[in-house]
């Protein structure tokens, strides 16, 4: 309809990209525009348009005081369900099991998933390209959770989720009831820090970090590009996840500072601008 009427569409690619592409969303008329969380997204056959919007999950306008009484341990508001046994069961019985296991197994945990993945398929076409996305973008992510979590020792860890994942062996481990996601934004203003895995996307800020940090919390998360760009405090490396509990422990007397300047980080990715980006563009488009 946005073609009869001369109207602009925007849809945001907030997930999967490859599902996006399977279910037919219109990548081809001038009227709808793409909107990407993740830059790379613009790299996937089937998105090659230049007129994109790059714009990540915004998060909250306001931040609120931390002039409060924060539990001093780490608050994990992760999906844990899945376990690795249980992907990998699911990978064994696929006809692309080989290929699929050939890719997980070259793959560096430090770079672009997305980058990794087009460069690897394009000398292995494959017809069930979504299916693959899917599964080896669920075992990394979910080995990345994982290993996390079982590198920190001497922190408690605090895991809103009424299933209790049997990968994770640490004593430091504590799980409590989980709720929607109003329940986790206060969480997040009761702990001192909270921790983020980014779902393989590499030039984005996930709403972990943005709700967060706004929340008043200090935000260990892993590296991406975009993170690097803007010099964000308290990252890690999957090369070096040995290293979390010292960037913790390094961080203790400071945490005003570094609470400042993740905030100042994340100013151009606050909600507002990200529907300031939007308008400008259809200003501009309807001319």
């Amino acid at each position: 309809m946005y073609d009869v009427y001369g109207l602009i569409n925007y849809d945001w690619i907030i997930d999967n990209p490859i599902k996006y592409i399977k279910y037919g969303i219109d990548t081809k008329s001038s009227y709808n525009r793409l909107i990407f969380i993740d830059k790379d997204f613009s790299l996937i056959e089937g998105f090659g348009r230049d007129d994109y919007l790059w714009i990540p999950l915004g998060g909250p306008i306001e931040n609120i005081n931390n002039e409060v009484c924060r539990k001093n341990a780490i608050l994990v508001p992760w999906d844990l369900r899945t376990e690795i046994p249980q992907i990998s069961d699911i990978i064994d019985s696929s006809i692309m099991h080989n290929v699929i296991w050939e890719f997980i197994n070259s793959f560096n945990y430090d770079q672009s998933y997305i980058k990794q993945y087009n460069a690897f398929l394009e000398n292995k076409p494959i017809e069930e390209s979504d299916k693959f996305f899917l599964l080896t973008n669920k075992y990394i992510r979910t080995k990345k959770r994982i290993d996390i979590l079982n590198s920190i020792r001497n922190w408690e860890l605090v895991i809103p989720s009424d299933y209790q994942n049997s990968q994770l062996i640490g004593p430091n481990i504590r799980y409590i009831p989980t709720g929607n996601f109003a329940k986790t934004i206060q969480l997040q203003r009761q702990y001192k820090y909270i921790l983020n895995s980014t779902p393989n996307y590499d030039y984005c800020v996930h709403e972990r970090i943005s709700y967060g940090s706004a929340n008043g919390a200090i935000v260990i998360t892993d590296s991406n590009s975009l993170l690097q760009e803007n010099d964000f405090p308290m990252v890690f490396t999957y090369e070096h996840l040995s290293d979390i509990e010292f960037i913790i422990d390094e961080s203790i007397g400071n945490e005003e500072e570094i609470l400042f300047k993740q905030r100042e980080c994340l100013k151009p990715y606050k909600m507002n601008q990200a529907i300031l980006s939007i308008l400008l563009n259809y200003a501009k488009t309807r001319k």
